[in-house]
């Protein structure tokens, strides 16, 4: 379906929901659909073929929970030195350093996800690769399947979040490896890349309009390969919000973490842009969500990986762990997902002159936003430290996966989707109930050939923060 097809669809589609008349039936939830990790081939390497998959997030087209967007990751890759891998340890091996990361749009049809388009991403000066935009210890150290070195590309992206503006389907991606946002046409050419200030001359030689928005001190002091990784838009695409994947860190290359360690931190950066301006965005809020506290002084969560509006700064936030007692690194065996809603607009957002955004990090008190975050270590923090924003818990997605009997097989007490980083929230239309779908990432089929699987479920009734 091309791009003006899509938006005349779009418009029957909105004009017939208007009606208050479903548009075709919708999924009788729970439902379960999969594509094969070897569906659908996207090259060979490493003594093997690869298949399509690292789906990302989940955007929902229309109403009836059959029709979606998502987006690849950066493409396989294996870490160096494990499970044979001939390359040094602490490396980053790319078996397919040519794949450019995908849009692909597909649809659910007799328990199959049925891809219905491809698109590419590119820049005005070539495709985009998966491999870094920056050196090491920002991103890793790029590697081929021969071990031989890609170094970086200013066309690097690392696509983890996508939504779909209304105003002219266009799409808004996040990205882990800047961090950033791009805007990218309904072809697949990324327009601009909205980046922290001071990082804009990494990736000017794209072609893409760079405009650098987000507070210095997040190019600066992310952790590695958590950049950007949830994003949503509002109904009139004018609001976009996205979010870090982890704390920030603020560690020194060669130097050991900081001390209390902000890895333990339970507070996450969301952004506000207005986006009103395609060319001209504009962060106009920055918020701390905070993740729930597990056993010890870590989050029961480490991780926030989709988002989705739910209305004006208010926003669904999904918290996942990482595989959970595995050596292989299985992405199927995870142990948390839970779903919550956050009422940002019961708090203040962080003023952009706020020394929590120096450079540094380091604010009254001599620990940054993040260390003030971490439990136990709020004792005596400021009085201007940011306050998290008040959430609910509205699904625990695990455990509704479980009781809609999609379990694994091999421990029927466990869901059986894991590393679920794709999450779309389907209104109530006409006759069609409100939905709640989830799709995992399987890594390319990376450790064991893991289907990518949709999951439509019946959505819990939302929450008040």
């Amino acid at each position: 379906m091309g791009r003006t097809t899509r938006i005349v669809a779009a418009a029957l589609a909105a004009a017939t929901v208007s009606t208050g008349v479903a548009v075709g039936a919708a999924i009788v939830a729970p439902a379960r659909a999969e594509l094969p990790a070897d569906a659908i081939s996207i090259g060979p390497g490493l003594g093997r073929e690869w298949g399509l998959g690292g789906f990302s997030d989940l955007y929902p087209e229309g109403s009836s929970g059959k029709n979606y967007w998502t987006i690849t990751d950066r493409g396989p890759n294996l870490d160096g030195g494990v499970g044979g891998t001939p390359c040094p340890v602490g490396t980053k091996v790319y078996p397919l350093p040519g794949f450019a990361p995908e849009i692909v749009r597909f649809r659910v049809k007799d328990e199959a996800i049925k891809v219905k388009e491809r698109i590419p991403l590119r820049f005005p000066t070539g495709p985009a690769v998966g491999f870094s935009v920056r050196p090491a210890p920002k991103n890793e150290t790029s590697l081929d399947g021969t071990c031989q070195p890609l170094g970086t590309s200013p066309r690097g992206v690392d696509s983890e979040g996508i939504v779909v503006d209304p105003r002219n389907e266009s799409f808004w991606i996040a990205d882990e490896y800047l961090p950033s946002v791009m805007h990218v046409t309904s072809n697949g050419r990324v327009l601009t890349r909205i980046v922290p200030s001071g990082t804009e001359s990494t990736v000017t030689e794209s072609g893409a309009s760079v405009v650098g928005a987000f507070p210095e001190t997040v190019g600066v002091n992310f952790r590695p390969n958590r950049g950007l990784e949830a994003i949503a838009i509002s109904p009139d695409g004018r609001t976009l919000y996205t979010a870090l994947q982890s704390p920030m860190e603020y560690r020194v290359a060669g130097q050991p973490n900081p001390s209390p360690n902000p890895r333990n931190s339970l507070a996450i950066r969301v952004f506000r842009l207005d986006i009103s301006a395609w060319t001209a965005p504009v962060v106009t809020g920055q918020w701390v969500y905070g993740l729930d506290k597990g056993s010890g002084n870590a989050p029961l969560a480490d991780k926030v990986s989709a988002m989705v509006w739910l209305g004006p700064d208010r926003l669904a936030i999904e918290e996942r762990d990482d595989p959970a007692n595995d050596p292989n690194d299985n992405p199927q065996n995870t142990t948390n997902t839970r779903l919550y809603i956050a009422d940002f607009a019961a708090v203040p957002p962080i003023p952009a002159a706020s020394m929590w955004n120096a450079l540094t990090g380091v604010a009254t008190g001599g620990k940054t936003l993040e260390q003030w975050y971490i439990p136990g270590e709020g004792a005596g923090a400021p009085a201007d430290l940011p306050p998290k924003a008040p959430k609910c818990l509205w699904a625990d997605v695990a455990a509704l996966l479980v009781s809609a009997g999609f379990t694994d097989p091999t421990s029927p007490t466990r869901a059986g989707n894991g590393k679920l980083e794709g999450v779309a929230y389907i209104r109530p239309r006409g006759k069609n109930p409100a939905l709640l779908a989830v799709l995992n990432d399987n890594d390319f089929g990376l450790v064991v050939p893991i289907p990518e699987q949709l999951n439509v479920l019946a959505a819990p009734a939302l929450c008040t923060p």
